[in-house]
């Protein structure tokens, strides 16, 4: 693995603690600091490196000194324990979202699921359109599932070939 990734794959490991910590879904950042929910869930798995926007936006959500979260020797010496800024605005409850997005079961969420199982992309679409089959406005159950087979086939074939 070489360098640069390393380091984003401990920043996003770094961002990731700090909302479990605090115990927030991703659609609760991403809809608070106006993140994008795939481009945190890809940052925290240290796909994206994250643009300085994002990152500041995510500082300031987080009330964190400017360029903490970038730089590796922040993460070692402090423990994620910080409250997020005082005007942010949390939709607990998902009363915003579409009702394909609403948890089903208490505050669980589809993206948090996917990340806390290290998911690839293939294997969190599946999850994805299964949890999600049948609540989309305009899009059928079997529509869903068609969608998340594409995804578990082509997983299998990838799996195959190894």
């Amino acid at each position: 693995m070489n360098n640069l990734l390393a380091i984003r794959k401990q920043q996003g490991a770094f961002l990731r603690s700090l909302k479990l910590k605090k115990g927030y879904l991703i659609t609760q950042v991403a809809q608070a600091s106006g993140i994008k929910a795939n481009t945190l869930s890809q940052i925290e798995i240290g796909r994206l490196p994250g643009s300085e926007n994002t990152w500041a936006k995510l500082e300031a959500f987080y009330n964190l000194p400017v360029g903490s979260l970038r730089d590796t020797r922040f993460h070692s010496k402090t423990r994620p324990n910080v409250a997020p800024a005082e005007n942010s605005q949390l939709a607990l409850d998902f009363k915003d979202s579409p009702i394909h997005y609403k948890p089903t079961m208490g505050n669980f969420d589809v993206l948090d699921f996917i990340d806390a199982y290290n998911l690839n992309f293939n294997l969190g679409n599946v999850v994805k359109y299964v949890a999600r089959a049948g609540k989309k406005s305009g899009e059928d159950k079997l529509t869903a599932l068609k969608k998340a087979r594409v995804y578990l086939e082509h997983e299998i074939i990838l799996a195959e070939r190894k």
